[in-house]
């Protein structure tokens, strides 16, 4: 949850925003100027889709589980979007710098799980160079992708 959430807010969406840390839950709330927005402190690991979405976003988390979940997580997206919307995902992959995450995919991995779905753009990636955290300057490799639900 965060710049995704606010940014569907203010273009006049319904959102669910789910997080297991509550003060980026609480930062949206407070950064929200409206009542379009459920937030739900859960785990993704515990989350259960109740809704069908006509959007449905996932960041920069997936590698972060070891691929059986992850592909568990985006088989339930996929259920759970309407006909025609769309799933948005980015996940880190197999040339990332930190080989140390559970669930990085492999090249052209993610494209395969939508070969079912319309692909509106699908790319594979490196980041500039980037330093947060105590981590030293580094990339990320990603693979990212967005893609239609047409039956």
């Amino acid at each position: 949850a965060g710049r995704n959430a606010l940014y569907f807010l203010e273009k006049g969406f319904d959102v669910t925003a789910v997080d297991k840390v509550a003060e980026n839950l609480d930062f949206i709330k407070k950064h929200s100027n409206n009542g379009r927005i459920k937030v739900q402190k859960i785990d993704l690991l515990d989350y259960k889709f109740s809704d069908s979405y006509d959007l449905i976003i996932c960041t920069n988390v997936l590698h972060f589980f070891v691929k059986s979940i992850s592909h568990n997580i985006i088989k339930q997206m996929k259920i759970h979007t309407k006909l025609n919307g769309l799933n948005v995902i980015t996940i880190f992959n197999e040339k990332n710098e930190f080989k140390n995450l559970p669930g990085l995919f492999d090249i052209g991995e993610l494209k395969d799980l939508y070969k079912d779905w319309k692909i509106v753009s699908y790319q594979e990636f490196i980041t500039p160079l980037e330093q947060h955290g105590d981590f030293k300057p580094h990339t990320h490799s990603i693979s990212a992708i967005i893609a239609e639900r047409i039956k």
